[in-house]
């Protein structure tokens, strides 16, 4: 018998800066290899999409920069298994917001909570991201979410303030 349980909600920010570069987080645990993710969470009862992105993007950057389009949803499903319930089913929904930051140098990740969780962080360059297997990054296509926001956006103006 399966059962369905309430679908976790995660919000991810595509925070790309004035050279065109992705902020992506990388973190690599014993049973998996190494992936490199836009930065996210999930959210808090009774908060929205756009709520939960500006939380996310305060927590994790420290950077009020305005919350852009979202860009693209995805859900899927997983199989868990639960002593009470075999076969349960754990669903989940994900939102991805754009984020124009102004410089790279303005960000301030908080970086005793990603070190401590063996996490690290980078601006890629869409070339670069275009260079590497396909297996890097989560999910695959961020490489071409990253190439859609480009040329489908002018660019931001190098120089302009953020927020911090």
């Amino acid at each position: 018998m399966s059962h369905l349980l309430e679908a976790r909600r995660w919000v991810r920010l595509a925070i790309v800066n004035a050279q065109g570069e992705l902020l992506l987080f990388c973190s690599q645990d014993e049973q998996q290899s190494k992936r490199w993710c836009a930065p996210g969470g999930l959210l808090i009862p009774e908060e929205d999409y756009p709520a939960a992105a500006r939380r996310v993007l305060e927590e994790t950057t420290r950077l009020d920069c305005p919350l852009g389009p979202l860009l693209r949803e995805r859900e899927g499903r997983e199989e868990e298994i639960d002593s009470e319930a075999s076969d349960a089913v754990d669903r989940w929904c994900e939102r991805y917001f754009l984020v124009r930051c102004p410089n790279a140098m303005d960000i301030e990740v908080d970086s005793d909570a990603f070190q401590s969780a063996g996490a690290a962080y980078r601006w890629w360059p869409m070339a670069e991201m275009f260079e590497e297997a396909s297996d890097t990054f989560e999910p695959a296509w961020l490489p071409e979410l990253l190439a859609s926001v480009l040329t489908s956006e002018p660019p931001l103006p190098s120089g302009l303030p953020a927020s911090v």
